[in-house]
Protein backbone atom coordinates (compact mmCIF):
# COMPACT_ATOMS: atom_id res chain seq x y z
CA UNK A 1 0.00 0.00 0.00
CA UNK A 2 1.33 3.29 -1.41
CA UNK A 3 1.75 5.75 2.43
CA UNK A 4 0.02 9.55 1.60
CA UNK A 5 -0.74 9.46 -1.53
CA UNK A 6 -1.62 13.21 -2.28
CA UNK A 7 1.59 13.62 -0.15
CA UNK A 8 4.36 11.02 -1.55
CA UNK A 9 7.05 13.04 0.24
CA UNK A 10 6.03 12.75 3.26
CA UNK A 11 7.00 10.28 6.11
CA UNK A 12 3.82 7.89 7.67
CA UNK A 13 2.46 7.93 10.76
CA UNK A 14 4.35 4.65 11.50
CA UNK A 15 7.66 6.83 10.95
CA UNK A 16 6.42 9.84 12.61
CA UNK A 17 5.34 7.88 16.07
CA UNK A 18 8.90 6.61 16.31
CA UNK A 19 10.65 9.95 15.87
CA UNK A 20 8.17 11.31 18.83
CA UNK A 21 9.74 8.28 20.66
CA UNK A 22 13.45 8.79 19.81
CA UNK A 23 13.02 12.83 21.15
CA UNK A 24 10.64 11.27 24.42
CA UNK A 25 13.77 8.60 24.98
CA UNK A 26 16.33 11.36 24.87
CA UNK A 27 14.58 13.52 27.64
CA UNK A 28 14.67 11.12 29.57
CA UNK A 29 18.53 10.29 29.46
CA UNK A 30 18.95 14.13 30.32
CA UNK A 31 18.51 12.63 34.36
CA UNK A 32 19.54 8.84 33.79
CA UNK A 33 22.79 10.17 32.79
CA UNK A 34 24.67 12.88 34.70
CA UNK A 35 28.53 12.50 32.80
CA UNK A 36 26.96 13.73 29.33
CA UNK A 37 26.24 16.66 28.49
CA UNK A 38 22.61 18.30 27.09
CA UNK A 39 24.11 19.19 24.14
CA UNK A 40 25.94 15.39 22.93
CA UNK A 41 21.96 14.03 24.38
CA UNK A 42 20.44 16.18 21.47
CA UNK A 43 23.06 15.69 19.46
CA UNK A 44 22.35 12.21 19.23
CA UNK A 45 18.75 12.38 19.45
CA UNK A 46 19.08 14.44 16.38
CA UNK A 47 21.52 11.97 14.32
CA UNK A 48 18.36 9.22 15.43
CA UNK A 49 16.10 11.31 13.56
CA UNK A 50 18.13 12.23 10.51
CA UNK A 51 18.51 8.39 10.25
CA UNK A 52 14.66 7.96 10.50
CA UNK A 53 14.23 10.40 7.82
CA UNK A 54 17.18 8.78 5.32
CA UNK A 55 16.07 5.23 5.56
CA UNK A 56 12.33 6.74 4.84
CA UNK A 57 13.47 8.80 2.16
CA UNK A 58 15.53 5.98 0.52
CA UNK A 59 15.36 2.17 1.65
CA UNK A 60 11.01 2.61 1.44
CA UNK A 61 11.07 4.73 -1.88
CA UNK A 62 10.17 3.53 -5.09
CA UNK A 63 10.19 5.43 -8.82
CA UNK A 64 7.48 6.01 -10.88
CA UNK A 65 8.37 5.01 -14.55
CA UNK A 66 9.47 8.65 -15.53
CA UNK A 67 8.79 11.74 -13.68
CA UNK A 68 5.14 12.22 -13.72
CA UNK A 69 4.22 9.70 -15.89
CA UNK A 70 1.79 7.29 -13.89
CA UNK A 71 0.90 9.65 -11.01
CA UNK A 72 1.61 13.29 -10.20
CA UNK A 73 4.79 12.62 -8.38
CA UNK A 74 7.79 11.25 -8.67
CA UNK A 75 9.41 9.76 -6.19
CA UNK A 76 6.51 7.06 -3.71
CA UNK A 77 7.20 5.46 -0.53
CA UNK A 78 6.68 2.35 1.02
CA UNK A 79 5.74 0.28 3.92
CA UNK A 80 8.23 -2.43 3.02
CA UNK A 81 11.02 -2.53 0.68
CA UNK A 82 9.50 -5.76 -1.46
CA UNK A 83 6.55 -3.99 -2.43
CA UNK A 84 8.59 -0.96 -4.51
CA UNK A 85 7.24 -0.20 -7.88
CA UNK A 86 11.07 0.12 -9.37
CA UNK A 87 13.77 0.46 -6.89
CA UNK A 88 15.81 2.48 -9.72
CA UNK A 89 16.04 5.42 -11.88
CA UNK A 90 18.32 6.28 -14.90
CA UNK A 91 18.43 9.10 -17.64
CA UNK A 92 20.19 9.51 -20.79
CA UNK A 93 20.67 13.21 -22.00
CA UNK A 94 22.41 15.58 -24.43
CA UNK A 95 22.45 18.92 -24.94
CA UNK A 96 24.20 21.64 -27.16
CA UNK A 97 25.26 25.12 -25.81
CA UNK A 98 26.97 28.46 -26.81
CA UNK A 99 28.88 30.79 -25.37
CA UNK A 100 28.52 33.90 -26.75
CA UNK A 101 32.05 36.13 -25.06
CA UNK A 102 34.13 33.25 -27.25
CA UNK A 103 31.72 32.22 -29.70
CA UNK A 104 32.44 28.79 -28.73
CA UNK A 105 29.78 25.60 -29.01
CA UNK A 106 30.01 22.89 -27.46
CA UNK A 107 28.10 19.18 -26.67
CA UNK A 108 27.94 17.74 -23.36
CA UNK A 109 26.11 13.94 -22.82
CA UNK A 110 25.46 12.50 -19.79
CA UNK A 111 24.62 9.01 -18.26
CA UNK A 112 23.10 9.07 -15.00
CA UNK A 113 21.16 6.96 -12.65
CA UNK A 114 20.59 4.99 -9.26
CA UNK A 115 20.91 1.76 -9.20
CA UNK A 116 19.81 0.67 -6.28
CA UNK A 117 17.83 2.94 -3.84
CA UNK A 118 20.70 5.44 -3.63
CA UNK A 119 23.42 5.29 -5.26
CA UNK A 120 24.42 4.44 -8.90
CA UNK A 121 26.25 5.50 -12.26
CA UNK A 122 27.31 9.13 -13.48
CA UNK A 123 28.81 9.36 -16.77
CA UNK A 124 29.95 12.62 -18.68
CA UNK A 125 31.61 13.65 -22.04
CA UNK A 126 31.78 17.77 -23.11
CA UNK A 127 33.35 19.01 -26.04
CA UNK A 128 33.86 22.50 -26.35
CA UNK A 129 35.26 23.23 -29.66
CA UNK A 130 37.44 26.58 -30.95
CA UNK A 131 38.13 26.19 -27.32
CA UNK A 132 40.68 28.85 -26.43
CA UNK A 133 38.74 30.57 -23.92
CA UNK A 134 39.63 26.95 -22.11
CA UNK A 135 42.47 27.20 -21.45
CA UNK A 136 43.73 29.94 -23.81
CA UNK A 137 46.47 27.98 -25.86
CA UNK A 138 45.52 29.91 -28.92
CA UNK A 139 43.20 28.12 -31.18
CA UNK A 140 42.78 24.59 -31.15
CA UNK A 141 39.78 23.23 -32.82
CA UNK A 142 38.85 20.76 -29.58
CA UNK A 143 38.77 20.37 -26.51
CA UNK A 144 37.08 17.43 -24.12
CA UNK A 145 36.37 16.12 -20.89
CA UNK A 146 35.25 13.04 -20.00
CA UNK A 147 33.99 12.22 -16.33
CA UNK A 148 33.54 8.83 -14.88
CA UNK A 149 31.78 8.28 -11.67
CA UNK A 150 29.09 7.15 -9.02
CA UNK A 151 26.62 9.24 -7.63
CA UNK A 152 24.62 9.01 -4.37
CA UNK A 153 21.32 10.04 -2.84
CA UNK A 154 21.33 12.18 0.36
CA UNK A 155 17.98 13.87 0.04
CA UNK A 156 15.35 11.76 -1.99
CA UNK A 157 12.12 13.51 -1.96
CA UNK A 158 9.70 15.27 -4.34
CA UNK A 159 10.15 18.51 -3.43
CA UNK A 160 13.58 18.42 -2.77
CA UNK A 161 16.31 15.56 -4.39
CA UNK A 162 20.21 16.47 -3.70
CA UNK A 163 23.16 14.26 -4.25
CA UNK A 164 26.74 14.29 -4.21
CA UNK A 165 28.89 12.79 -7.00
CA UNK A 166 32.72 11.68 -7.05
CA UNK A 167 34.30 10.96 -10.51
CA UNK A 168 38.19 10.47 -12.78
CA UNK A 169 37.93 13.63 -14.75
CA UNK A 170 40.29 13.52 -17.70
CA UNK A 171 40.99 16.10 -20.12
CA UNK A 172 41.99 15.87 -23.91
CA UNK A 173 42.85 18.12 -26.66
CA UNK A 174 45.11 21.45 -25.76
CA UNK A 175 46.02 19.56 -22.83
CA UNK A 176 46.12 16.11 -21.34
CA UNK A 177 44.89 15.96 -17.56
CA UNK A 178 44.28 13.86 -15.07
CA UNK A 179 42.25 14.73 -11.38
CA UNK A 180 39.20 14.07 -9.37
CA UNK A 181 35.63 16.35 -9.67
CA UNK A 182 32.97 16.68 -7.28
CA UNK A 183 30.04 17.55 -7.07
CA UNK A 184 26.52 18.04 -5.72
CA UNK A 185 22.91 17.86 -8.04
CA UNK A 186 20.02 19.29 -6.52
CA UNK A 187 16.80 18.39 -7.87
CA UNK A 188 12.98 19.14 -7.96
CA UNK A 189 9.57 17.78 -9.11
CA UNK A 190 7.35 20.43 -7.84
CA UNK A 191 4.25 19.98 -10.07
CA UNK A 192 3.78 18.04 -13.32
CA UNK A 193 5.13 18.77 -15.49
CA UNK A 194 7.95 21.04 -14.58
CA UNK A 195 11.41 19.64 -13.38
CA UNK A 196 14.25 21.87 -11.69
CA UNK A 197 17.90 20.96 -11.73
CA UNK A 198 21.05 22.85 -10.80
CA UNK A 199 24.56 20.57 -10.89
CA UNK A 200 27.96 22.19 -9.68
CA UNK A 201 31.02 20.40 -9.76
CA UNK A 202 34.68 21.01 -8.49
CA UNK A 203 37.28 19.62 -10.63
CA UNK A 204 41.17 19.14 -8.75
CA UNK A 205 43.90 18.67 -11.45
CA UNK A 206 47.06 16.47 -10.34
CA UNK A 207 48.98 16.70 -12.96
CA UNK A 208 52.07 17.92 -12.23
CA UNK A 209 52.54 21.77 -12.98
CA UNK A 210 49.37 22.77 -11.96
CA UNK A 211 48.82 24.55 -8.53
CA UNK A 212 46.90 21.67 -5.76
CA UNK A 213 44.97 24.47 -4.45
CA UNK A 214 43.05 26.00 -7.12
CA UNK A 215 40.46 24.15 -9.32
CA UNK A 216 37.91 24.39 -12.11
CA UNK A 217 34.18 25.02 -11.50
CA UNK A 218 31.27 24.64 -13.44
CA UNK A 219 27.69 25.27 -12.82
CA UNK A 220 24.47 24.12 -14.41
CA UNK A 221 20.78 26.00 -13.81
CA UNK A 222 18.22 24.30 -15.85
CA UNK A 223 14.16 23.95 -16.22
CA UNK A 224 12.92 21.22 -17.93
CA UNK A 225 8.91 19.87 -19.21
CA UNK A 226 8.27 16.37 -19.86
CA UNK A 227 6.65 16.81 -23.05
CA UNK A 228 6.06 12.49 -23.27
CA UNK A 229 6.02 9.63 -21.28
CA UNK A 230 10.06 9.62 -20.95
CA UNK A 231 10.95 12.23 -22.96
CA UNK A 232 11.90 15.63 -21.32
CA UNK A 233 13.21 18.98 -23.18
CA UNK A 234 15.04 21.48 -21.26
CA UNK A 235 16.67 25.08 -21.31
CA UNK A 236 19.71 26.04 -19.03
CA UNK A 237 22.19 28.63 -18.33
CA UNK A 238 25.89 27.56 -17.86
CA UNK A 239 28.87 28.88 -15.86
CA UNK A 240 32.45 27.41 -16.45
CA UNK A 241 35.50 28.99 -14.54
CA UNK A 242 39.10 28.08 -15.07
CA UNK A 243 41.04 28.51 -11.62
CA UNK A 244 44.19 27.52 -13.34
CA UNK A 245 44.11 30.15 -15.87
CA UNK A 246 41.48 32.79 -14.97
CA UNK A 247 39.25 31.84 -17.88
CA UNK A 248 35.47 32.76 -16.86
CA UNK A 249 32.23 31.39 -19.86
CA UNK A 250 28.63 32.56 -19.56
CA UNK A 251 25.96 30.60 -21.59
CA UNK A 252 22.82 28.94 -22.55
CA UNK A 253 22.01 25.34 -23.14
CA UNK A 254 19.04 23.20 -24.70
CA UNK A 255 18.99 19.42 -24.44
CA UNK A 256 16.54 16.43 -24.56
CA UNK A 257 16.32 14.16 -21.66
CA UNK A 258 15.10 10.43 -21.65
CA UNK A 259 13.92 9.17 -18.65
CA UNK A 260 14.12 5.18 -17.96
Amino acid sequence: MVISPNLPYTLSMKKLLSIFLLIFLATSRISASETQTLGGIFLEVFLDIMEEFWIESHIHADYDVAPYATRNYYVGYKESTDKADKFYRFQFETGNFYFPYSQSIGNESRIEGIAWKFFGPVFEHVIYTDAREVFRKGRFPVDGNLRLGLTWNIINFNIINLAYNLQWTFWYGSRVLNGLCEGLILRSYPIKPLLIEYRANWQHIFTDGYDSSSHMFESHLEVGFMVGKHEELFGAWKYFKNGYTGSRLHGFSTGVRLHL
